[in-house]
C-alpha cells in the first residue's frame, strides 16, 4: 500500500499529501487512507458530514450551483431583480446556503453517506454518487 502511494505521488508530480494541480487546473489536496482509497478534494468543496478524506468511506456529491439556483430563495432573488449584494441579497443567498445544507444532511443521513462534496473525485477512477436528484424534490 505504501508503494502504490509513492508510485501515484510520483505519476502526480508531488509528494505526501502534498498540493497538486489536477487535470481542471483546480488545487486539490491527495491524501492517502490507511484502508487504500485515496481521494481528490478541496476542503472547501464540504457540503455535510465528513470533511477530512482520510476518514471517507461512502461519499457522495452534489451538483452544487443546479440545487443553489433552484432554492426559493434565489428563485425570489432572480424573480423580484434584488441585487445579491444587497441587505437582503446576502440574507437570502445565507438562507439558501442554509436550506442546502439541511437538505443535503438529511439525505445523507437518510442513505448512509460519509459526506456530500461539491466536488470529490478518486485517484482510480471509481465513480462517485451524485445525489442531486435526490436532493432537488426536497428542496
Amino acid at each position: 500500500m505504501k508503494y502504490r502511494a509513492q508510485i501515484l505521488a510520483a505519476l502526480l508530480g508531488i509528494l505526501g499529501g502534498a498540493a497538486c494541480a489536477t487535470p481542471e487546473g483546480l488545487h486539490a489536496e491527495l491524501i492517502e487512507n490507511d484502508a487504500g482509497p485515496v481521494w481528490i478534494v478541496k476542503p472547501e468543496d464540504s457540503i455535510c458530514g465528513l470533511d477530512d478524506p482520510r476518514m471517507l468511506s461512502a461519499p457522495a456529491k452534489l451538483q452544487y450551483d443546479r440545487i443553489y439556483r433552484a432554492t426559493p430563495e434565489v428563485r425570489r432573488m432572480e424573480k423580484e431583480g434584488i441585487d445579491p449584494a444587497s441587505a437582503t441579497g446576502i440574507l437570502l443567498r445565507q438562507q439558501a446556503q442554509d436550506r442546502i445544507y439541511r437538505t443535503c444532511e438529511f439525505v445523507r443521513e437518510r442513505d448512509g453517506y460519509c459526506s456530500i462534496w461539491k466536488a470529490i473525485r478518486h485517484v482510480d477512477g471509481r465513480q462517485v454518487p451524485d445525489v442531486t436528484d435526490k436532493v432537488l424534490p426536497i428542496l
